[in-house]
């Protein structure tokens, strides 16, 4: 009750920027029917239903590889997908990962309680740290085994779990299981209460998905499309924030009067900003396309700088780079997945703020595996010196790589431990 109440209140508060945020962008409008709890009941839930919930992107590619290996040993039970985010649910449809999709309720409790009189789930399995307390009390209530998997409990976040500890302890108690990805994740989830026989190091399952593997012809394509050539040198900017283009676009101004074969190539994090991006393009003194308006003519590019208005190609994007900086690492939002590039021997540059990867920047920076830099000033020298030396960018590559090939095996140790719940 007294969660319901909370969120009541919030709700008051902040329904005018939600009523704004809805009129002008769809995303906000998306699924507020399953979000409201009314899920359609579909053939395949008249199966014992298992349902893994993922927030967004992230989650989603950490965990297809576990949801795909489960439907294969364990056909005989049907699988619900849910996401927070349409961009996270559409990346999941193109996954194939379920039987059934749909986005993640509301925590009020009368919410919860219809999605789950609805799924009948036999387990819930949340992906990294998605915790909502009416979701775990309802669930615990009703007999439903309710775990985390690929679990990760930043700094940041673990901090402010503290500050309402009373609270935390209240949730995180009531978990049946949690596989984290290292040690250090393992004792916060424990201090806040996660039983400890049932916490354990399962390993991080970005490390599995992550194959290295590119298809042949979708690369040739992406290459003929964006008009590179063997000699060129691309510069690529993947999910970037808002402010990490003006930096990137300050290198390739610098840059380009000593690398005339030098092209750049910005993919925003959130498709909402592109016309941002653009007018920061145009305000650099640059020129610039979008990727939707190619058509491998070889007058499409030129000289402009590519914007990627596109979802779901970011590692075949990366494969073509030369150079790959990792955005939300200047933006102060804790950095995107830096082992996307790494995986592909890319070099790898990001910025100071890399907080919701703590564990794999140790590892990749303990290997020599990533350039972290901490001015848009280091960043351009990055670029300059990685641009002049061919074999530095090869090192950095693979060792980024093998970073990578030492920590696989998670989605086999996660699959274990949901048998014992099954």
């Amino acid at each position: 009750m007294i969660y319901d109440v909370i969120y009541l209140i919030a709700a008051v508060v902040t329904l005018p920027y939600f009523i704004i945020k809805a009129a002008c962008f769809a995303k906000y409008r998306a699924g507020i029917r399953e979000k409201l709890g009314w899920i359609p009941t579909l053939p395949a839930l008249k199966k014992d239903t298992v349902w893994f919930h993922c927030v967004s992107v992230g989650e989603v590619l950490a965990a297809a590889l576990l949801v795909k290996e489960f439907r294969r040993a364990y056909p005989e039970y049907a699988v619900a997908v849910s996401t927070t985010t349409d961009t996270g649910r559409s990346v999941a449809e193109k996954q194939d990962m379920a039987d059934f999709y749909f986005y993640y309720p509301f925590d009020f409790s009368w919410i919860v309680s219809r999605v789950l009189s609805a799924l009948r789930p036999r387990i819930l399995v949340l992906t990294e740290l998605e915790i909502w307390p009416n979701m775990v009390r309802q669930a615990c209530r009703r007999g439903i085994p309710i775990g985390v998997v690929n679990g990760r409990l930043s700094a940041r976040s673990f901090r402010r779990f503290r500050m309402v500890r009373f609270f935390s302890r209240n949730v995180f108690s009531k978990l049946a299981f949690c596989s984290v990805q290292d040690n250090v994740y393992r004792e916060r989830f424990i201090e806040l209460g996660s039983p400890e026989e049932g916490t354990v190091v399962g390993g991080n399952m970005k490390y599995d998905a992550l194959t290295g593997e590119v298809d042949p012809e979708k690369y040739a394509y992406m290459k003929k499309l964006l008009q590179v050539r063997e000699q060129d040198l691309i510069l690529m900017g993947g999910s970037t924030h808002e402010g990490e283009e003006q930096i990137l676009l300050q290198a390739y101004a610098w840059l380009l009067p000593q690398h005339e074969n030098l092209r750049l190539i910005l993919v925003p994090r959130h498709p909402e900003r592109i016309q941002a991006v653009c007018s920061a393009v145009e305000k650099a003194g640059f020129r610039y396309c979008l990727k939707t308006e190619l058509t491998g003519d070889e007058n499409d590019v030129g000289d402009r700088v590519v914007i990627v208005d596109t979802m779901g190609e970011l590692s075949m994007l990366y494969a073509i780079s030369t150079v790959a900086f990792v955005g939300g690492s200047f933006s102060n939002t804790g950095g995107q997945n830096m082992l996307e590039p790494a995986v592909l021997k890319k070099p790898v540059i990001v910025g100071p703020s890399t907080f919701n990867f703590e564990e794999d920047m140790k590892r990749l920076r303990g290997e020599n595996g990533v350039r972290e830099v901490k001015t848009a000033e280091e960043c351009i020298e990055a670029v300059h010196s990685l641009l002049n030396d061919p074999e530095e960018r090869k090192i950095l590559g693979e060792n980024g790589f093998n970073v990578v090939q030492q920590f696989k095996g998670a989605v086999q140790k996660n699959l274990k431990i949901l048998e014992k719940y099954i």
